[in-house]
């Protein structure tokens, strides 16, 4: 699991204990009141602004009412008011003297505010990007990009996060379906304006994303991703006149999401020609105080930029002999260590074809392997996970720009398992020694 991917999930455990904050009613001292009321402001503007964040964790329209049917508005306003309420719902928890709360308000006070306060560093130095988006509490530079944002998380929340499984969730389904345009439109208002700003991404991530974007729109509409996954649930749940419900879901995918991506595109293509190759934040406008931002968002440090890069270059170090060691006691002694590795990753014994049944076995072994993980659990852990992991293929209209692989947590209430995403688009990518991963 990538650093992304780590910190996808560091955010979505903050996101849970907004939800778990207050300690035992009987506990009435004032500043404890003020403090859980203070976290139920922050919740109530979190969920509000990030609504895709409720289904996620299977939370009832009775805990936070109006959210299951709406999208984030991921336009410059939409981005500007969530960048408010959050800021308000902090500024109410850090006027709270945490001394004087219960130990366990205490912890809560101190990750809450630790998560907040770095998400929304980034947004008080830049007028571009996005904060808390897409479920999660992390800050992108740019709206739309190639392995994250709008055209890859809508359709992959729409079909593993939305559910599907009564009359009442397939109509949730479809009205939800009919905000994804508007979803789009505003990602597309916040990345032109970012561009206008002089935040326009590297030519390589224009490219990929606007490979995502075309690999989306390519198919016909009955042949959409969501339109064939929505079609399926209906199946499974037995929902009476599922295909008139399909109807509907293929009118809008052909009426106003096609379209919607297709605007993306068109912009992505107008931009392409003119974006520079340079990647580093040094050169988006306020760059290095962004960078300086960043580094509190993502570490929770106040470390410099050169100490980050001194640790990384020690840590490189460091496991590179670790690697050597390793690999040398495995016979594999000639070269440098990534020639080695290079070695272990084209040797047949560790391949899966690359044809349907390659993937289908590769799946299958990974899938054993999550099964052995449960059965050793209990020798090592007295609590065990509540929920089960289901192994699932990336899918194909994003693979191509989609990491090795990434992973979706399961509903607190366990309506939904968990999902590990792993990217086949070229079975190579995974010799078998390095599933366990």
């Amino acid at each position: 699991m990538g650093f992304i991917e780590v910190q996808r999930n560091r955010a979505f455990a903050g996101v849970l204990i907004l939800l778990t904050a207050c300690g035992p009613a009987e506990d009435v001292k004032p500043s404890n009141e003020l403090f859980d009321a203070a976290v139920q402001e922050m919740t109530s503007a979190y969920f509000h602004h990030v609504p895709e964040a409720a289904t996620q964790l299977g939370l009832s329209e009775d805990i936070v009412p109006g959210t299951s049917q709406k999208m984030t508005d991921r336009s410059v306003a939409g981005n500007a008011a969530r960048n408010r309420a959050l800021e308000a719902a902090l500024a109410d928890l850090e006027s709270i003297d945490a001394e004087s709360l219960s130990s366990d308000r205490r912890r809560t006070h101190a990750v809450l505010t630790t998560l907040f306060e770095g998400a929304l560093s980034p947004s008080r130095v830049v007028d571009y990007g996005t904060t808390a988006g897409a479920w999660t509490l992390w800050y992108l530079p740019y709206s739309i990009v190639q392995n994250s944002g709008p055209t890859v998380d809508i359709p992959n929340f729409l079909n593993t996060q939305q559910p599907v499984t009564n009359v009442e969730e397939a109509e949730a389904y479809l009205v939800r379906l009919a905000s994804v345009k508007e979803a789009l439109d505003g990602a597309l208002d916040s990345y032109r304006h970012g561009v206008q700003q002089g935040a326009i991404p590297p030519d390589f991530i224009v490219e990929k994303s606007l490979a995502v974007v075309e690999a989306f729109i390519e198919p016909a509409a009955d042949q959409n991703a969501m339109y064939l996954s929505f079609r399926e649930r209906l199946g499974q749940a037995g929902i009476e006149n599922a295909e008139g419900y399909a109807d509907r879901a293929l009118k809008i995918i052909d009426a106003d999401v096609i379209p919607a991506y297709q605007r993306i595109a068109n912009y992505m293509g107008e931009i392409k020609g003119s974006a520079p190759h340079d990647a580093g934040v040094w050169r988006l406008p306020n760059g290095e105080a962004l960078y300086a931002a960043m580094i509190r968002h993502m570490t929770d440090s106040n470390l410099s930029a050169d100490d980050v890069h001194e640790t990384g270059l020690a840590e490189v170090d460091r496991i590179t002999q670790e690697m050597d060691e390793i690999l040398r006691s495995e016979g594999y002694v000639e070269g440098t260590v990534g020639d080695r590795m290079q070695q272990l990753n084209v040797e047949a014994r560790f391949l899966y074809a690359n044809d349907a049944e390659g993937k289908e076995k590769l799946l299958n072994a990974l899938r054993a392997q999550v099964d052995g993980m449960y059965a050793e659990l209990p020798n090592w852990f007295r609590k065990l996970p509540k929920h089960k992991i289901e192994v699932r293929m990336v899918p194909e209209f994003s693979q191509d720009s989609a990491p090795a692989g990434y992973y979706n947590p399961p509903a607190p209430d366990g309506s939904r398992p968990g999902y590990y995403f792993i990217n086949l688009r070229d079975t190579a990518l995974h010799p078998s020694w390095t599933l366990m991963k």
